[in-house]
């Protein structure tokens, strides 16, 4: 997308007036064609060789830009899937501008590196790519200072099996060919924020509810009817042990999920009763009714006008 094309997509969310909010995938896609190119000519076949190709500079340009044209349009800005320490410098210091700029980290830019071939090689091939230790922890810190608003899964259904993910390259030296995405972020997203945030110290349990629920049904416009514990809400609840400990292995997923990139790890955090609009769907670590009781919920008005603390 050309910045013309840009500016008249945000010109139009601010038209429509709330809750129309633009979202920005945010990589420069010329950048990357060009070292994509150039690193395709060489032997390099590794999980890093993906994030050279996709260097920080492409989302960082493009999260500049896109914030530079959302003030000029008046339009509210979300940035999908961050992974950069520049970008959430960057989103920080529009909001301390004021300006109604969102951004959402998920939990393989929170836990791992690009430097990781030897454990997971293709199977962390994601876009944007997994990045190196200082964006890790920049990331985290931005939990604090405005740079990360909201937690997202960024959850992917294709190549949920390991012949799908490896299209038949296998799991080392396969970064070309094997299919992108992350997959099983729906069940591994709170016990890994739990294990590398609350459980670590990096952030509070109050850390982890505003930039996984409140943040999030303010900007999509659904608080308070989703995203707070207060009379009229809909009682979405789940109440979690902290010490509970799992090991991510075959049995730990109850989607599709062969190729998962914490295979291995044990976390510690686990939800023990999940509440749905006042019904209990899961007590003591099982499932306890039956699907059919989700439903479809419409934006709301959100709260675009000013930003949170």
């Amino acid at each position: 997308m050309d910045a013309g094309l840009l500016f008249r997509s945000l010109r139009f969310c601010a038209r429509q007036g709330s809750p129309a909010l633009g979202i920005v995938h945010a990589e420069d896609i010329d950048l990357i064609s060009v070292l994509e190119e150039e690193l395709r000519g060489t032997d390099r076949t590794d999980l890093a060789a993906w994030t050279e190709a996709r260097p920080n500079v492409a989302e960082a340009m493009r999260i500049q830009m896109a914030i530079a044209i959302a003030r000029a349009a008046g339009a509210p800005l979300y940035v999908a899937h961050m992974s950069t320490a520049e970008g959430a410098d960057l989103v920080a210091a529009a909001r301390r501008l004021g300006s109604p700029v969102w951004s959402e980290a998920g939990p393989s830019w929170l836990s791992h590196t690009c430097e990781t071939e030897g454990e997971i090689g293709c199977w962390g091939k994601v876009n944007p790519p997994l990045r190196y230790r200082r964006d890790v922890e920049r990331l985290w810190q931005g939990i604090h200072d405005g740079g990360v608003t909201c937690l997202g899964t960024d959850h992917g259904t294709g190549g949920r099996t390991r012949a799908m993910k490896e299209k038949g390259g296998g799991k080392h030296g396969n970064i070309w060919a094997a299919r992108a995405g992350i997959r099983g972020g729906l069940e591994h997203l709170l016990p890994v924020m739990m294990t590398l945030g609350v459980n670590a110290g990096r952030i509070s349990i109050e850390d982890l509810v505003r930039v996984g629920a409140t943040n999030t049904a303010r900007v999509f416009g659904l608080y308070p009817r989703k995203g707070a514990l207060v009379a009229g809400a809909d009682a979405d609840i789940v109440v979690v042990d902290p010490n509970r400990e799992v090991t991510v292995n075959e049995r730990f997923y109850h989607c599709v999920c062969e190729v998962s990139i914490y295979h291995g790890w044990t976390l510690r955090g686990m939800a023990r009763t999940t509440i749905v609009r006042g019904r209990v769907m899961m007590e003591d670590y099982e499932t306890v009714e039956t699907p059919g009781w989700g439903r479809y919920i419409p934006r709301g008005p959100a709260a675009h006008a000013r930003v949170p603390a």
